[in-house]
């Protein structure tokens, strides 16, 4: 891919949530948000975030308790993939992010710099 992706792609995340999450003591605040794929809407079940759908740039928030793991499931497109939107790698930190794409499941502690692949659908 070019450069030119990967700035876009950039300042995609760090535009994603332009505000700040914040969760009670004991507690976890899980952003996720859909930037791609363009077409459809992509249906989650998750734990404790219950079942939602989300269209392109929508955000879904929910608290989930810093000590349980938080299973997600979801659908597009005749694909599916598992992941956790929330497990023992994001001890210490209060709120976590995750972007959406038509590939890929990336996912940060800060919002900013730090993005991670977490997950694919079809895996």
């Amino acid at each position: 891919m070019t450069s030119i992706y990967y700035i876009v792609l950039l300042l995609a995340f760090a535009s994603t949530f332009n505000y700040t999450i914040n969760a009670a003591p004991g507690q976890v605040k899980i952003g996720l948000q859909k930037v791609v794929p363009t077409t459809g809407l992509v249906h989650f079940s998750c734990d404790s975030g219950g079942r939602f759908d989300l269209q392109r740039y929508q955000v879904h928030e929910w608290t989930v308790p810093s000590d349980k793991v938080e299973h997600c499931f979801s659908v597009w497109n005749h694909t599916s993939c598992y992941f956790n939107a929330y497990d023992e790698s994001n001890k210490g930190h209060f709120a976590v992010h995750w972007v959406v794409e038509e590939v890929d499941f990336y996912h940060s502690q800060d919002n900013l710099l730090n993005w991670q692949l977490r997950a694919r659908w079809g895996e």
